[in-house]
């Protein structure tokens, strides 16, 4: 049995909605699986990894909400492989459980995100890795803190860039949401819930 079938098993013993494809969410559908992905998530980093996580400010609606999010060594906290791993699996759970939810069949998913990233390399087939410029070190030369310039300062050290020949992910026609009525590429679904908050 895969990720998916298991997660569907758990969906329908325990009464949990398994959707074949996309439907509306209300607003406390999506505040639950919202609450269910975030705390897997920080459990993850705060139990697995040995992180303390902290957020300075609002949070954002779109990414600008990773500019307020800090991850540091929590004092006397170790990074614990059990913990990760279960974090992990636990993350990867509610990442299927949500999809069945939604009614997204996040294989399909994953396999276009994957085509996109594999567009990311260079024009000779090398990854594009955001590391100073002015002294070419990475995060695996034993980075020491000392200031440099990055390829990009608006991304951490470590990320992995676009390269020119990058083609984004087309999740909409995955999903197939071209063809359903009411959906709006701009704004979602236009629903009676969505105007509630």
């Amino acid at each position: 049995m895969n990720t998916r079938e298991m997660i569907r098993e758990f969906s329908l013993a325990f009464g949990r909605p398994v959707n074949d494809s996309v439907v509306r969410l209300t607003v406390a559908e999506r505040e639950l699986l919202g609450k269910l992905i975030l705390e897997e998530c920080l459990e993850y980093v705060t139990k697995g990894l040995g992180l303390r996580v902290t957020f300075g400010g609002m949070l954002g609606l779109d990414h600008t909400m990773l500019d307020t999010v800090s991850c540091e060594l929590n004092e006397g906290q170790m990074y614990d492989p059990v913990e990760s791993a279960d974090g992990l699996g636990d993350l990867n759970v509610s990442v299927h459980f949500n999809s069945l939810w939604h009614g997204f069949d996040i294989d399909a998913v994953t396999a276009e995100i994957h085509r996109s990233n594999m567009s990311k390399l260079d024009e000779a087939g090398n990854p594009i890795v955001n590391q100073c410029v002015m002294c070419a070190g990475t995060l695996d030369d034993g980075f020491d803190g000392h200031v440099c310039e990055l390829i990009d300062p608006t991304k951490p050290a470590g990320k992995i860039l676009k390269g020119p020949n990058y083609s984004p992910p087309d999740i909409a026609k995955v999903l197939g949401l071209g063809i359903l009525v009411g959906y709006d590429f701009k704004n979602g679904f236009d629903t009676p819930e969505s105007k509630e908050k």
